[in-house]
């Protein structure tokens, strides 16, 4: 699904639906073997949730996205005066480095909101995931693999157990 292969050391899609979750050991105890993390196939209505809830992400990180690009056009319409003043010879050099680089520090503010908070729907996702599915002991958040916050990687597995078929029996 769009080129995403995640690596079959980290990620099991198994064909009987489960799928398992490969964490690396604590950073305490890097001797230790992965954890392995199995989440069961899901029933109509938990999958229904979770895709709900994958649509909750989606809807939570709008006001944000909006917020954010109505902040960057009006940096961007900032900085496009800024150049015609300094252009014209009202703002002195060092003035004019001071405020262009206040206005890429705002703008590099913008983008870290922005990436926390899709960062915070994203893993408020896998809680759900973890919650509804898990058979064995989650890891606490900050032991979570980083790959796991690819925006791709939900809709990877919504469609194994969309498509994957019943197992034996």
């Amino acid at each position: 699904l769009g080129g995403f292969s995640p690596s079959p050391d980290v990620i099991e899609l198994v064909h009987q639906g489960v799928i398992r979750i490969h964490f690396p050991p604590p950073a305490a105890a890097p001797e230790k073997p992965d954890r392995i993390v199995r989440l069961r196939r899901p029933f109509l209505g938990e999958l229904k949730t979770l895709r709900l809830g994958l649509q909750d992400v989606q809807e939570e990180l709008a006001p944000v996205t909006s917020a954010i690009l109505v902040e960057g056009s009006a940096l961007k319409a900032e900085g496009e005066a800024l150049a015609e003043r300094f252009g014209a010879g009202e703002i002195d050099p060092d003035d004019h480095a001071a405020a262009l680089a206040d206005i890429r520090r705002r703008d590099r503010e913008g983008g870290r909101r922005m990436e926390d908070a899709r960062e915070d729907a994203t893993l408020g996702w896998w809680d759900l995931v973890f919650k509804t599915l898990a058979l064995d002991a989650v890891p606490d958040r900050e032991e979570f693999p980083s790959w796991i916050l690819d925006a791709r990687l939900p809709n990877l597995v919504l469609n194994h157990w969309r498509l994957v078929p019943s197992g034996p029996g």
